[in-house]
């Protein structure tokens, strides 16, 4: 359980400090780690534009994020500043009443994405 706290806090580099000061003898010659820095990723123009192709070619924002090591958020960032239009999956009037039979007939809502798609054609 202390493992899966400390996995999920990100306070290990308090925690070590701490127990540094703790035991050393004489506390103000410790020499104190510090916390690692966040990485910082700035794409430059060339791979603004190399993103901005490739999710023009199909490409998800998830994975441009990964591609390109920075965040989803940083990734949908660069296509607004540059003005291009995000694609989202909006559902047909068709399939929201499709969606609403499925769901009164039971179906689980993980399941119901896969029978939308699945219109028998």
């Amino acid at each position: 359980m202390v493992e899966l706290v400390r996995g999920y806090s990100n306070r290990t580099h308090v925690l070590d400090r701490l127990s540094i000061l703790l035991n050393a003898p004489d506390r103000e010659d410790v020499e104190l780690p510090r916390k690692p820095r966040q990485r910082q990723t700035r794409l430059d123009d060339i791979d603004q534009t190399k993103l901005i192709a490739a999710y023009q070619d199909g490409r998800s924002v998830y994975e441009l994020a990964e591609l390109f090591i920075v965040t989803r958020q940083t990734a949908s960032a660069i296509l607004e500043r540059h003005g291009i239009k995000r694609r989202y999956k909006v559902m047909s009037p068709d399939d929201v009443q499709n969606a609403k039979k499925l769901y009164e007939a039971g179906a689980a809502r993980c399941h119901t994405p896969n029978a939308l798609t699945d219109k028998g054609e």
